[in-house]
C-alpha cells in the first residue's frame, strides 16, 4: 500500500509539476507574444517615420529654392549658400541702393503711388450735368454686391494676395474724401452670401436711403484671369438682368446716379450710358489694386481731376470685332487631316481694335471697299455705321475741365526722326492734365491691294501727358516719333519694310476717332459732303508727300537685313488661298468666316514632329572644368563680348552649364562665385503673386498696384517709370533679382482672361509704357522678363496652340509691343509663350528668338520659357538652339532631365554654353551681386530644414534597426511555441491586398501616358516590382521579420512618386491649363499608397499569429 501511496503521490507531484510547467510555459508564451506585439508596433511606427522622413527630405531637396524663397524675410529664413567675406576694405559693393531709409518709408511711398496711379488711370466716360465731383461730406448710398466685394485684380500670376486691402467704404470715408456712406445698406451687402435681388431689400435699408441720398454710387464689376477666357455665352461683358433691375430701382429713388465700372475687360456700355436708366456719370476704375480705391475717392470729390484715357475701343457689341470670329474656344480648330494640335488663325490681320473701326469708318466716308455693307454690322440698322457700332473710341476720356490743343510745328530730320510741338491750353477753371495723342496715316495704294499689304486709317505713333495745368494756362510739349512707324511690311515682294509714294498725315486728336476726323477734314471732307459723323479740324494735321518708292531705308536694323522670318506661320505660304485675311479693299468679301475646316499641307505636318538629332559628338573644341579662379563679380559691368567671359565659362562642366540653364542661374555655384537668387511672378507688383512659392515679405502683401490696364490708361511715361522703380525697390527689400513682367500681349479682343495684365489694344502705347516700367525696375537691379513672347493673346487652349498669322500682322502689331521695351527700354529678359507660332513652339522659334530678337533688335539678355510643363511640344534641346536661354520652373530638375541626354551633342552644348553666358551676363549686372566683390567666395550649405529631415531620417533608421533586432530576438525565442494558422488571420489577407494593390500600381505605371513633367521614373517600377515579389514570397513562406521589407519598398516607391510628381499634382490642384489626373495616374498613386497601408497593417497584426496551446 505504501508503495502504491508513494507511486500515487509521485504521480500527483509529477502532475502538479507538469501543470506548473505548463502554466509557466503558457505565461512565458503570453509574455513573448506581448513583447512581440509591442516591438512590432514600435518598429512599424519607426518604419512609417522613416518613410515620411525620406519623402519629406526628397521633397525638400526638390523644392529647396522655393522653400528658401518662401521663408525669406521670416524668423525661419533659410539659405543654400553663404558668402565668405574677402579681406578687401573700402570697396562699396552695394551696386543698387534703395532711395528710402527704412521699409516703412518705402512702403508709404508705394502706397501713395498706388493711389496716384488709380487717380490718373481711371477714365471718366460720362458726366452729365456735372454730376461729378461730389461735395466733400456728401451722404451717399453704395449699391451693388460688388461694392463690398471689389475686383482688386485678376486671377493667376496677377492675382491680388493678402488681407491688407481697404474697402470702398473705408476709402470714401477717409479724411481726404470725407463722404458719409449709408451703413445700413453697406451692412446688408456684407451679410449677404451672394448678390441680393432688388425685391429682397429689407424695409430698414430702403428707409435709410432718405438720409444718404446725395448720390447713389453703383458698382458694376467683372473679373477675369489666367487660364480661361471670358465667357461669350452667356456674354458676361454685357449688362445682366440683375444690373438692369438695380439701375432701374436706384434711379426711381435717387436724383443722382453714378456708376463705377470695376472691370478687368471692356464691356458693352451703349445701354448703360443711354437714356434708359438715367445714369448721370460713369467712371471706369478697372481692377483697383491695394490702395487704388483712395484714388477713386479723390476723383469722386474732386481732389483729383480724372485724366485717364481708354486703351481699348468700347464697341456697342463686343462681337463686332472681326477677331472674335476666330478667338477663344471658337479658335480651337483641328485640321481635317491632322490632329496634332489645336490651331487658330488671325484672319482679321492688322485690323484689331480701333484699326478696324476707324479704317472701316474712313472707307465709309470715302465710299470704297464696300465698307457700308451689312456684313460685319452688329448694331447698325441699315448698313455698317460707326456711331451705332462704337460707344467710345480708343483714347477717349473726359475731365472736370476742358482743353484746347494746337499743332504748332512738325520737323522731320534727315535721320528719320519726327518732332511734333503741341501747345495745350486749359480752357476751364479747374487744374488738370491732358493727354497729347498723335496719329499717323499712310497712303493706301494699288500696290498694297495687289500685294496684300494693309494700311490702317490711323495708327498711334506717339503720345505724352502734360503736367497739372491750372485753369487758363498753357503748356507746350514735344513728342519725338520714329518715321519707321509710317512704313509698312511688304511680305510678298520686297520682304521688308517699305515707304510708298503718296501723302502722309500726322494728326493730333482727343482720341483716335477725333484724329481721323481731323485728317478727313484736312482732305476736304465735312459732314455736309460725306458720311462723316462730326466735323474735323484740318489745322491739327501735318501732311507731307513721299515721291519715291523706298524699300531700303527701313530694311536693316542693328546691321542685320530685315526679311521674312514667319512664312511658317502663314498658311497661305504652304498653299495659296488657304486663308482669306480681312482687307479694306473689300470688307464684305473678306470678312472672317467662323468654323472653317482646313487641311494641313504635308510640309506643315512634318514640322510638328521635328526634334533635335545628335550628329556631332566632338566636344574637343570646348574647355570644361578649368581652374583659373575667375569669379562672376569680376565681370560686373563688362561688355557682353568681353573675352573674359570665356575664361569664366571654361571653369564650368557640362553638367554645371546645364544646371545654370535649367535653374535660370538661381542656384549658387561656388566655382564661379554665382550667388543664390530669386525672382517674382506678378505683373502687378513684385511680391504679390498668388503663388507664394516665389516670394512674400514677412506677412505683408507688398504693394499690389492697380493692374496693368489701369497703369496704361494713365498714358503717363513718367508715372510708368516711377511704378517700375518702386517695384525695383520692392525687389531690393524682398531680395528678388528677376521679375516676370511687364506683360505686353495685346487686347486682341475684349475676351482675353488676362487683359487686366496687358496694356491695351495698341502696340505703341503698350510698348512705350512697358519701356518706362523696364527702365524703372532695372535701375534697381531687378531684371525683367517681358512676357509672353509672342502672339499669346488668348487663354483658351494656350498650351501648344498653333497661332497662324501673316508676317505684316506679326511684325507691325504683335512684335512691336515687345520691340519697344527691348530696344528703347534695354530690357534684359523676355519670357517666351506657351503657344506655337505656326508649327513652332514660341520657345523654339528661331525666326522669333534669334533672327528678330537677337539679330534685328540686338538683344543679349535672357529668354526664359513660360512655366515649363515638359509637354511634348516644349523641346528644350530645340529651344536652346533657337535662342531660348533658360527654363521657368520652381525647380530645375525637369530642365536638367530634358537637357542631359544631349550633353554629348556638340551643337546643343554650344547653345547651352551661350545660354549660360547670357544668363550670367544679366545676373552680373543685377542686384544679385549686391554685397559681392571679386575676392568673395560662395560656399554651399545645407538649409536648416534639410538638416532636420536628415536628423529625422537617421534617428528613425537607428530606432527602427533597434526595434527589428528586438523583434528578431523575441521571434527566435517564440518560434518553437508558435503554431501557424496564417490563412485564417487578418494579417494574411492584409498582405494579399497589399500585393494586389502593388499589382494595380504596376498596371497603372505600364498604361500611363504622361508628359515629361508627369512621366513615371523607372525607379518607381523597380521598387514596386520588388515589393510585390516580396509580398508573394511572404504569402508562400512566412518570414515574420521580413514582413517589414515590402512595407519599406512601398514606402520608398511612394516617396519617389511624391518627389517626381509633386509639381504635376500642384498644377492640377491649382487648375493650370486644364491638367487632370488620368485613370492610370490615379491607379499608380492609389495602388502604391494602399499597398503601403495594407503592408503596414499586415506587420501590425503579425501575419504569423500564434495559436494558443502547446
Amino acid at each position: 500500500m505504501r508503495v502504491v501511496y508513494y507511486i500515487c503521490t509521485l504521480k500527483q507531484h509529477e502532475f502538479i509539476i507538469r501543470e506548473e510547467y505548463r502554466n509557466m510555459k503558457k505565461t512565458s508564451t503570453v509574455s513573448y507574444k506581448r513583447r512581440d506585439s509591442l516591438f512590432r508596433a514600435f518598429a512599424l511606427f519607426m518604419a512609417f517615420l522613416l518613410i515620411f522622413g525620406i519623402t519629406l527630405n526628397a521633397l525638400a531637396a526638390r523644392w529647396e529654392d522655393v522653400i528658401n524663397t518662401f521663408l525669406r524675410g521670416t524668423s525661419f529664413e533659410a539659405t543654400s549658400s553663404k558668402l565668405v567675406a574677402s579681406d578687401s576694405t573700402g570697396t562699396d559693393s552695394e551696386y543698387y541702393k534703395s532711395d528710402y531709409d527704412s521699409f516703412e518709408e518705402y512702403y508709404e511711398a508705394g502706397r501713395e503711388l498706388n493711389q496716384r496711379i488709380e487717380a490718373e488711370g481711371a477714365v471718366l466716360l460720362k458726366n452729365d450735368n456735372n454730376a461729378l465731383p461730389l461735395a466733400k461730406g456728401a451722404s451717399v448710398s453704395l449699391f451693388g454686391f460688388n461694392s463690398t466685394q471689389l475686383v482688386y485684380g485678376g486671377t493667376g500670376s496677377g492675382e491680388a494676395k493678402g488681407s491688407a486691402y481697404p474697402t470702398m467704404k473705408e476709402a470714401l470715408e477717409n479724411e481726404a474724401a470725407g463722404l458719409k456712406v449709408n451703413p445700413q445698406l453697406w451692412d446688408f451687402y456684407l451679410g449677404a452670401s451672394s448678390a441680393p435681388q432688388m425685391g429682397s431689400y429689407p424695409e430698414n435699408v430702403i428707409t435709410s436711403y432718405g438720409s444718404y441720398n446725395d448720390a447713389a454710387i453703383v458698382t458694376i464689376a467683372r473679373g477675369a484671369g489666367e487660364g480661361q477666357d471670358v465667357s461669350k455665352s452667356p456674354n458676361v461683358l454685357a449688362l445682366t438682368q440683375a444690373d438692369r433691375d438695380m439701375l432701374t430701382s436706384v434711379k426711381e429713388k435717387f436724383d443722382k446716379v453714378i456708376v463705377l465700372l470695376n472691370t478687368t475687360n471692356p464691356m458693352e456700355l451703349g445701354e448703360l450710358v443711354g437714356d434708359e436708366y438715367g445714369v448721370d456719370a460713369v467712371l471706369w476704375v478697372g481692377p483697383v489694386g491695394q490702395y487704388g480705391m483712395f484714388g477713386v475717392a479723390d476723383i469722386l470729390v474732386g481732389n483729383a481731376n480724372p485724366s485717364g484715357r481708354l486703351i481699348d475701343t468700347y464697341a456697342t457689341s463686343v462681337f463686332s470685332a472681326p477677331a472674335t470670329v476666330s478667338y477663344g474656344v471658337n479658335g480651337l480648330n483641328q485640321f481635317s487631316n491632322f490632329d496634332g494640335t489645336n490651331y487658330t488663325v488671325y484672319t482679321e490681320g492688322i485690323y484689331i481694335g480701333y484699326r478696324y473701326y476707324e479704317t472701316r469708318y474712313e472707307d465709309c466716308v470715302l465710299g470704297r471697299g464696300d465698307a457700308s455693307s451689312n456684313v460685319g454690322a452688329f448694331q447698325s440698322a441699315d448698313g455698317w455705321n460707326y456711331a451705332q457700332e462704337v460707344t467710345y473710341p480708343f483714347g477717349y476720356g473726359l475731365s472736370y475741365t476742358t482743353f484746347e490743343q494746337t499743332l504748332d510745328q512738325v520737323e522731320i530730320s534727315s535721320e528719320g526722326m519726327i518732332t511734333a510741338t503741341v501747345t495745350v491750353r486749359n480752357t476751364g477753371s479747374v487744374a488738370g492734365k491732358s493727354v497729347v495723342q498723335l496719329y499717323g496715316q499712310q497712303p493706301y495704294t494699288q500696290y498694297d491691294i495687289e500685294n496684300g499689304i494693309e494700311k490702317s486709317a490711323v495708327e498711334l505713333v506717339g503720345f505724352t501727358k502734360t503736367d497739372n495745368i491750372p485753369g487758363g494756362e498753357s503748356q507746350t510739349v514735344t513728342v519725338e516719333i520714329d518715321k519707321k512707324y509710317f512704313s509698312s511690311y511688304d511680305s510678298a515682294v520686297e520682304q521688308t519694310y517699305i515707304l510708298e509714294p503718296g501723302d502722309y498725315y500726322l494728326a493730333i486728336g482727343d482720341n483716335a476717332h477725333d484724329a481721323l476726323n481731323n485728317i478727313l477734314a484736312q482732305k476736304g471732307y465735312t459732314p455736309d459732303n460725306s458720311a462723316m459723323d462730326a466735323a474735323g479740324t484740318g489745322e491739327k494735321v501735318y501732311m507731307w508727300t513721299e515721291s519715291e518708292f523706298d524699300a531700303a531705308t527701313y530694311s536693316r536694323s542693328n546691321g542685320t537685313k530685315i526679311t521674312n522670318q514667319f512664312d511658317d506661320a502663314d498658311l497661305n505660304k504652304y498653299e495659296e488661298n488657304t486663308v482669306t485675311y480681312l482687307s479694306r479693299s473689300n470688307w464684305a468679301a473678306t470678312w472672317p468666316v467662323p468654323g472653317q475646316e482646313l487641311a494641313a499641307a504635308q510640309s506643315l505636318i512634318e514640322k510638328y514632329s521635328y526634334h533635335q538629332e545628335t550628329t556631332d559628338t566632338d566636344l574637343s573644341r570646348f574647355t570644361f572644368g578649368e581652374s583659373n579662379g575667375m569669379m562672376l563679380a569680376t565681370l560686373i559691368g563688362a561688355d557682353y563680348d568681353d573675352p573674359y567671359w570665356d575664361e569664366l565659362l571654361n571653369q564650368l562642366t557640362v553638367e554645371e552649364l546645364i544646371s545654370i540653364v535649367a535653374w535660370n542661374g538661381r542656384q549658387a555655384n561656388p566655382t564661379i562665385g554665382l550667388v543664390e537668387s530669386a525672382f517674382a511672378d506678378s505683373p502687378n507688383g513684385i511680391g504679390t503673386d498668388a503663388n507664394s512659392s516665389y516670394v512674400q515679405y514677412k506677412d505683408l502683401a507688398v504693394l499690389y498696384f492697380p493692374n496693368g490696364s489701369v497703369l496704361a490708361s494713365t498714358w503717363n511715361h513718367e508715372l510708368a517709370e516711377e511704378y517700375g522703380r518702386m517695384n525695383g525697390e520692392t525687389g531690393l527689400y524682398t531680395a528678388n533679382t528677376g521679375w516676370f513682367a511687364p506683360a505686353v500681349n495685346l487686347h486682341r479682343t475684349p475676351f482675353s482672361g488676362r487683359n487686366f495684365e496687358y496694356y491695351g489694344e495698341d502696340p505703341v502705347l503698350s510698348g512705350e509704357i512697358a519701356a518706362e516700367v523696364v527702365v524703372g525696375v532695372q535701375s534697381k537691379g531687378v531684371y525683367v522678363m517681358v512676357k509672353h513672347f509672342a502672339l499669346n493673346d488668348q487663354e483658351s487652349g494656350r498650351q501648344g496652340l498653333s497661332t497662324f498669322a501673316n508676317e505684316q500682322t506679326i511684325r507691325q502689331i504683335y512684335l512691336r509691343a515687345f520691340e519697344i521695351p527691348v530696344v528703347e527700354g534695354n530690357a534684359q529678359g523676355l519670357m517666351s509663350a506657351f503657344n506655337r507660332i505656326g508649327p513652332w513652339w514660341a520657345g523654339m522659334c528661331k525666326g522669333l528668338l534669334t533672327d528678330v530678337l537677337r539679330n534685328e533688335w540686338g538683344f543679349n539678355g535672357i529668354v526664359i520659357t513660360d512655366q515649363y510643363m515638359a509637354n511634348s511640344f516644349m523641346d528644350l534641346s530645340c529651344a536652346v538652339l533657337a535662342g531660348n536661354t533658360s527654363v521657368c520652373n520652381p525647380t530645375g530638375d525637369n530642365g536638367i532631365a530634358a537637357l542631359m541626354p544631349y550633353s554629348n551633342d556638340a551643337e546643343v552644348v554650344a547653345a547651352v554654353r551661350e545660354s549660360a553666358h547670357r544668363i550670367l551676363y544679366v545676373i552680373a549686372n543685377s542686384n544679385a551681386m549686391n554685397g559681392i566683390d571679386a575676392d568673395m567666395r560662395i560656399e554651399i550649405v545645407t538649409p536648416w530644414y534639410r538638416v532636420m529631415t536628415i536628423i529625422w531620417i537617421a534617428s528613425s533608421a537607428v530606432l527602427l534597426a533597434g526595434a527589428l533586432v528586438l523583434v528578431i530576438v523575441n521571434t527566435v525565442k517564440l518560434k518553437k511555441e508558435r503554431a501557424m494558422i496564417r490563412k485564417r488571420t487578418f494579417g494574411y489577407w492584409s498582405l494579399l491586398v497589399s500585393a494586389l494593390c502593388g499589382l494595380i500600381s504596376i498596371i497603372g505605371y505600364a498604361t500611363f501616358e504622361g508628359t515629361a513633367v508627369s512621366a513615371f521614373p523607372v525607379e518607381l517600377l523597380v521598387l514596386l516590382t520588388i515589393a510585390v515579389v516580396m509580398d508573394a514570397l511572404l504569402l508562400i513562406k512566412p518570414l515574420p521579420v521580413l514582413e517589414f521589407l515590402p512595407l519599406m519598398f512601398y514606402g520608398l516607391a511612394f516617396a519617389v512618386f511624391c518627389d517626381t510628381q509633386s509639381f504635376f499634382i500642384s498644377n492640377v490642384f491649382v487648375g493650370i491649363d486644364g491638367n487632370t489626373f488620368s485613370m492610370a495616374f490615379i491607379a499608380c498613386l492609389a495602388g502604391t499608397l494602399l499597398a503601403m497601408i495594407f503592408g503596414g497593417i499586415a506587420c501590425a497584426v503579425n501575419t504569423g499569429k500564434v495559436k494558443e496551446g502547446l
